[in-house]
């Protein structure tokens, strides 16, 4: 049966080995029949301890769908992460896939740790304006202690993805977000439409001192979308 031309059949009889024998999880992995290796890569990730050699394979799969396996193991099992064994791996197979490279900063946020190799990367990633990107990313940061994420939050606010930035500043209330739109507000040289943005996202809502006064001098900025928006912020909140 795990040689049957029936494709359902063999990956049921495979599915039933692999539940009962973990030996042939290696053989599984070898398979021409990528529903054999997404069952061998399932199985991987219920493992209590995982052979790092047989994750790496996994990694190296000709399919996206058997890479992006890879990546959930990772993100289930943070000690694996954590040794930074597999940050090579991640940045060879994210090169040229968007949903490894969502999957990757995902990861990321989730474990928080800091990563000089990703970090090198991340900007190059968030050129991708993938609309599922920017809602799993801002998702991932929303009830996230940004302070513990510093180095991946600031390396965000400081890439050319606008959306992504004011969605997230649109959907974080703390002192921690309020540095970053304090920033965002003074920095002549960011994007207009960013920076009216994240104005139009404050009405209605009493700021602070130094968040309110920002506002109010941009009142008389040369950009009149900006201007404008100033001063329908000082209206919606009269």
């Amino acid at each position: 049966m795990l040689d049957d031309e029936d494709n359902l059949v063999k990956q049921n009889a495979w599915k039933n080995i692999l539940n009962l024998n973990e030996d042939y999880i290696e053989e599984a992995i070898k398979s021409s029949d990528v529903g054999i290796r997404v069952l061998a890569a399932d199985k991987i990730q219920l493992m209590y301890k995982i052979d790092n050699d047989l994750i790496k394979k996994i990694f190296d799969d000709d399919s996206s769908r058997i890479r992006k396996k890879a990546i959930n193991i990772l993100k289930s099992k943070p000690e694996l992460y954590s040794s930074g064994e597999f940050d090579d791996l991640i940045i060879k197979i994210a090169e040229n896939d968007n949903n490894i490279q969502i999957d990757a900063l995902i990861m990321l946020i989730e474990s928080g740790e800091r990563n000089e190799l990703f970090i090198q990367k991340i900007p190059l990633w968030l050129e991708n304006e993938n609309s599922n990107m920017i809602k799993l990313v801002v998702e991932s940061t929303e009830n996230k202690d940004w302070g513990e994420i510093d180095w991946l939050i600031n390396t965000i606010m400081s890439s050319s993805n606008d959306k992504l930035i004011s969605r997230m500043l649109r959907r974080k209330k703390s002192i921690e977000a309020d540095k970053y739109r304090k920033e965002i507000l003074l920095d002549d040289d960011r994007n207009a439409i960013l920076r009216s943005r994240v104005i139009e996202d404050l009405f209605g809502k009493e700021q602070g001192k130094e968040i309110t006064k920002i506002i109010h001098d941009l009142e008389n900025n040369q950009n009149e979308s900006i201007s404008e928006t100033a001063k329908m912020y000082r209206k919606s909140i009269s």
